[in-house]
């Protein structure tokens, strides 16, 4: 395909799921500002990161609004590690946590196909890996 990835990887403020300074919504804001500045209409997004937020920080909340989380992490805490995207889950082929690797956090992966809808998918098909 000639499908853009705009790929854009975050570290979270702390203290753990308080959106630093700003607070969790003002983070969240500021983040998708970034994305909307420096992607082009038509882009597949994937933005990772180590957001120092779990599932119930506002940071997080707020970016579910407007982006599909394909995966969060397990440790050290559960969901501060985060995979989002905004294109259709049905595009998500596959997602894991693979586990430690060097780090005090698990690593988590996701896999997209980034084929045209219809198209036929032998013919057509473009995989892009994201892992954190």
């Amino acid at each position: 395909t000639e499908q853009t990835v705009f790929f854009m990887n975050h570290h979270g403020p702390l203290p753990l799921s308080s959106g630093g300074d700003w607070g969790g919504p003002t983070t969240a804001r500021k983040l998708l500002n970034v994305i909307k500045r420096n992607a082009t209409d038509g882009d597949a997004v994937i933005f990772v990161g180590d957001f120092n937020s779990n599932l119930e920080s506002m940071t997080i909340k707020q970016l579910n609004c407007r982006l599909l989380r394909v995966i969060s992490g397990t440790a050290p805490e559960p969901g501060l590690d985060h995979i989002f995207t905004n294109i259709d889950e049905s595009q998500v082929i596959d997602k894991m946590v693979l586990g430690m690797g060097g780090s005090d956090h698990h690593a988590i992966m996701a896999t997209f196909d980034f084929a045209p809808p219809k198209a036929n998918k032998a013919k057509h098909a473009q995989k892009v890996s994201a892992t954190v």
